[in-house]
């Protein structure tokens, strides 16, 4: 059973944060990772993203921990969420890490086993408001910063100018520089390559006309074409759906 967290980790010291991120990660494989070292930056991803708990260092490259802790309880969404310190100076911020209700903090320098010790009840034990289900997901590596995405969620994805884009239930998401082909082995069954540009979620297929060789996707207009190389496939793949 994979219960999916999003964390966020503040740290504007590169090595600290990798250092965090390669722990929190080796507790919790299937977490949604996000990672900064700037305050602003750090708003934007917990406006974007429902985030479950919260690593913050006092001091960031463009503002203040306490200060981004203040916004984060100001919404109501994050009025309980865990939120651990991190800091070189446990003096005057105890105040307000009290203020604050911070569910634990970090003294610098801190030991694997220390960090692990505070991060292995948030991460693993800590309530979640997401059902628990077994999901297969897609991980995406954005330079050290891990995304996953549940495969099931994936309708289609497209090679375009040798980037690749992942169309998802909800948004398109921009990714690296990859070839198709090798993206694809890191999907499962439920994916087939249909052109050369274009992989579908085959339990996405809306319709389709194998002489015309086009292909839609439940939800959407768009056709994406089917290529004459990969006709007879997705025929066979087709059929065993009908």
């Amino acid at each position: 059973m994979i219960e999916l967290k999003r964390i966020l980790i503040v740290e504007d010291d590169e090595l600290q944060r990798e250092f965090l991120n390669e722990t929190a990660l080796r507790i919790d494989f299937g977490l949604e990772l996000y990672s900064t070292g700037s305050f602003n930056e750090a708003i934007d991803i917990m406006k974007s993203n429902l985030i479950e708990a919260f690593f913050l260092d006092i001091q960031l490259e463009d503002g203040n921990g306490i200060e981004l802790a203040k916004k984060i309880r100001s919404m109501s969404r994050y009025k309980f969420t865990p939120i651990i310190f991190l800091t070189a100076v446990p003096t005057k911020e105890m105040e307000a890490f009290h203020d604050i209700h911070s569910y634990d903090y970090l003294i610098k320098p801190y030991s694997r086993e220390r960090l692990e010790k505070v991060m292995k009840p948030i991460l693993i034990d800590y309530p979640s408001d997401r059902n628990q289900v077994e999901e297969e997901l897609l991980r995406l590596d954005f330079k050290g910063v891990f995304m996953n995405v549940k495969m099931s969620d994936v309708k289609y994805i497209e090679s375009r100018n040798r980037r690749i884009w992942i169309v998802t239930n909800k948004e398109e998401i921009k990714y690296k520089v990859i070839p198709i082909g090798s993206f694809l082995e890191l999907l499962n069954d439920d994916f087939t390559r249909v052109h050369q540009s274009f992989i579908v979620n085959v339990k996405t297929v809306g319709a389709f006309d194998l002489k015309e060789q086009w292909i839609t996707i439940r939800g959407r207009k768009r056709q994406i074409p089917i290529g004459t190389s990969y006709k007879m496939t997705i025929e066979e793949v087709l059929d065993e759906l009908i």
